[in-house]
């Protein structure tokens, strides 16, 4: 078990551990976004010719919101260091019948042929705001799980009832690449951007935490991530592009039931980073520190020797009210964890305003002194 550092104990990456206490909000340091487009190469980022880190978070809802709040949203999170942001950018719908006529536009698309002008003009001002406020954003095509549709709702759209042929269904890869030419080839009614042209855009994930359980080999999904990436990169040579994965290794009889392997998934040459997703307390999960420590380690080591490529801890979250697992203590410590041992970029899930209340135990705001300390200290010093 690895034991709290004391907050005079320095890091090896210069980060001091910081014992949280109830004490006044520290002050970020200021930093203003770039009109440079994030490079990977030889296991780094950069942001020119200087090498990029970055402490950042995730918020899904952010694109339903008023102007004022995606605003506010956005000002606080700057205020705090953080410098990217992974956004909820997805939304299918099997048909119009299938949906409250209310909640409309959480959908992008509405059957296989209605894009939904109106979602991407809610989209077109996130990124607007996001740039004004200096802050990059990961922008996800589909999502695996079926919150606003997602992979099955485009099985449903082909006539398909198994929800895996998606990665192998040539219709099924004609919709996803219209919904990738939805964004990247859109024109921002807000600032006149094209979207491939717009460096407010981090990265594009391929989908949000892609699994095939019917190919345990992983083959098939690698193969599906190959041709996506180089199809991105086809019309869109400025982003970046990733998976968006969870993070599993093949078992030694070289199968895993996820079907989406870190190593052969984050292979292709047009993947320029890798991603994980991780949460020490969960319905499945009861991780020690040190087993923290351990996966830790484990996934940046695979990204940068293995791979050669930079990593994002892309999703990770403490749940609130659980006393195995003290949650300014945890998030500090993944978090150092990470920098420490050479990580490139982290986002916490979840950074929300004060008044949402429909999280799901992991989500912080700007009004709890505790956390948003741990994220000022950490990024003032990636920042400086």
């Amino acid at each position: 078990m690895i034991k709290a550092k004391s907050k005079d104990t320095a890091m090896v990456s210069g980060i001091k551990s910081f014992t949280t206490q109830k004490i006044k909000r520290l002050t970020a340091v200021p930093f203003k976004m770039s009109n440079n487009f994030i490079k990977a190469k030889d296991g780094a980022f950069y942001d020119g010719n200087k090498k990029y880190k970055y402490l950042g978070a995730n918020n899904y809802y952010i694109r339903h919101k008023d102007k004022k709040l995606i605003d506010e949203i956005f000002r606080q999170a700057a205020n705090v260091g953080i410098k990217v942001i992974r956004i909820g950018s997805n939304g299918e719908a099997e048909s119009m019948d299938a949906i409250d006529k209310r909640e409309k536009n959480r959908f992008f698309r509405i059957g296989p042929d209605y894009f939904n002008e109106d979602a991407y003009r809610e989209f077109d001002y996130v990124l607007d705001s996001a740039a004004r406020h200096n802050i990059r954003v990961i922008i996800h095509f589909t999502d695996n799980w079926e919150y606003y549709g997602g992979v099955k709702v485009y099985t449903k759209w082909a006539g398909l009832s198994n929800k895996n042929l998606f990665w192998t269904d040539e219709t099924c890869k004609k919709f996803y690449k219209q919904t990738i030419d939805s964004f990247i080839k859109r024109k921002n009614t807000v600032n006149g951007k094209l979207y491939k042209n717009d460096p407010t855009i981090f990265a594009f994930d391929l989908m949000n935490e892609p699994r095939n359980e019917d190919d345990i080999t992983s083959v098939t999904l690698a193969n599906w991530i190959d041709e996506m990436s180089t199809y991105i990169k086809s019309i869109d040579s400025n982003h970046m592009v990733t998976t968006g994965m969870e993070g599993f290794f093949l078992r030694s009889d070289g199968t895993h039931y996820s079907g989406s392997d870190f190593i052969l998934c984050h292979k292709p040459e047009n993947i320029d980073f890798c991603t994980y997703h991780i949460y020490p307390a969960s319905e499945y999960n009861n991780f020690s520190m040190s087993t923290t420590e351990w996966l830790i380690k484990r996934f940046i080591k695979s990204a940068h020797e293995t791979l050669n490529k930079p990593v994002v801890m892309e999703e990770y979250g403490i749940p609130n009210n659980n006393p195995d697992f003290p949650k300014a203590k945890w998030i500090e410590f993944m978090t150092e964890t990470f920098f420490n041992n050479g990580g490139d970029g982290a986002n916490y899930w979840f950074f929300i305003d004060p008044d949402y209340h429909y999280g799901d135990g992991n989500e912080i705001n700007w009004t709890q002194t505790e956390y948003m300390n741990i994220f000022i200290k950490i990024s003032n010093v990636l920042n400086k």
